[in-house]
């Protein structure tokens, strides 16, 4: 049984979330409460810690690319552009999101 503050993991398809709650009287002694646990989590989960905020892990991809000034392009055959999809659906995408490119079929 846990207690205060709780650790509350969300499995999906390729990752899984945490949330962290905890009581308290103000921002300033739930930070005090949360920091440790959260350390501990990045300690525990290393290089396989994409954010600590809640966004997707194309939000963060998209904003590490442009952070550093580079830029993606995708050439998708068999996901049928669902990675396009997925970029091109975050306000923003442009600046760090070239496009894709079609396959060219050689007879």
């Amino acid at each position: 049984m846990q207690t205060d503050p709780t650790i509350a993991p969300y499995a999906k398809e390729g990752e899984v979330a945490i949330r962290l709650t905890t009581r308290a009287a103000s921002s300033l002694e739930a930070t005090g409460k949360l920091k440790p646990l959260e350390e501990e989590i990045k300690r525990r989960v290393g290089d396989h810690l994409y954010a600590a905020e809640d966004i997707t892990l194309e939000e963060q991809v998209l904003r590490m690319l442009t952070e550093r000034g580079q830029r993606l392009a995708v050439a998708e055959s068999c996901t049928g552009g669902q990675l396009s999809d997925l970029l091109t659906a975050i306000p923003g995408s442009s600046a760090a999101f070239a496009g894709e490119s079609s396959a060219i079929r050689m007879k």
